[in-house]
């Protein structure tokens, strides 16, 4: 007679690593970005059709990601005079010609 797990995870072996109620694996990874030296983390849920050996090599990928920074680059710094300067065009365009030689 097998136990049931209404609602509750199994824990496995490896850190981050869950098996659902359902069937379905919950991952969490932690890994420190190697360009800025934070520390980041990401969730995933994977389909229970997936073996042990492919949830852990979906594990090594993210973490893999995670370290070389993966996602959006950072954003490119502006000046507050180049700031200051493209709201002002910006502003001239929307207002009468009146109101921007002031």
């Amino acid at each position: 007679m097998s136990k049931k797990t209404h609602g509750k995870t199994k824990k496995t072996r490896q850190r981050g690593v869950r098996r659902l109620a359902d069937g379905r694996w919950r991952i969490r990874v932690y890994a420190t970005d190697t360009r800025t030296g934070k520390q980041k983390e990401t969730q995933k849920t994977l389909p229970a059709t997936l073996s042990h050996a492919e949830v852990l090599a979906e594990v090594a990928r993210l973490k893999k990601e995670l370290a070389l920074g993966g996602g959006a680059p950072p954003a490119e710094r502006t000046s507050l005079s180049d700031c200051a300067v493209r709201w002002l065009e910006d502003a001239a365009a929307r207002t009468k010609r009146s109101t921007s030689e002031l």
